[in-house]
């Protein structure tokens, strides 16, 4: 199945799905040209990616999709991702559905992040 979809038509291919208890991979081709990857495993979700953020990390970006187009793929793989904490279903369809704000836990800011990292490598003059 392929066609052309919306965010909100997104969520509720997704609900249909899910419902049905499908094994499932949907992808996403957006307008803004950024590809989604929704991985369904007997109706549960078990990846969600868009661009290089996967989990609830992914969300922030899926939210700015408008309109694309989308593809279910029955034979890609829908092995869970490892140390990727997944959103809940009803927070990613209602953010599917309204646009709404993602409930994302990205408390420590990308300066902050960065500085960590570098002060691993440099020592503690990284921060500086």
């Amino acid at each position: 199945m392929k066609g052309e979809i919306t965010r909100s038509g997104l969520g509720d291919l997704l609900k249909a799905l899910m419902d049905q208890g499908r094994t499932t991979t949907v992808y996403v081709h957006t307008d803004d040209n950024h590809l989604i990857a929704v991985g369904l495993d007997r109706g549960e979700l078990v990846y969600l990616i868009c661009g290089p953020r996967q989990g609830e990390r992914a969300l922030p970006a899926i939210q700015k999709m408008q309109s694309g187009t989308y593809r279910l793929d029955d034979t890609a793989s829908t092995r869970s991702r490892p140390g990727v904490r997944m959103p809940t279903r009803e927070t990613l369809l209602s953010l599917l559905a309204t646009g709404s704000e993602a409930p994302v836990d990205d408390s420590r800011g990308t300066e902050e992040r960065l500085c960590a990292v570098l002060t691993r490598y440099m020592g503690p003059i990284a921060p500086l």
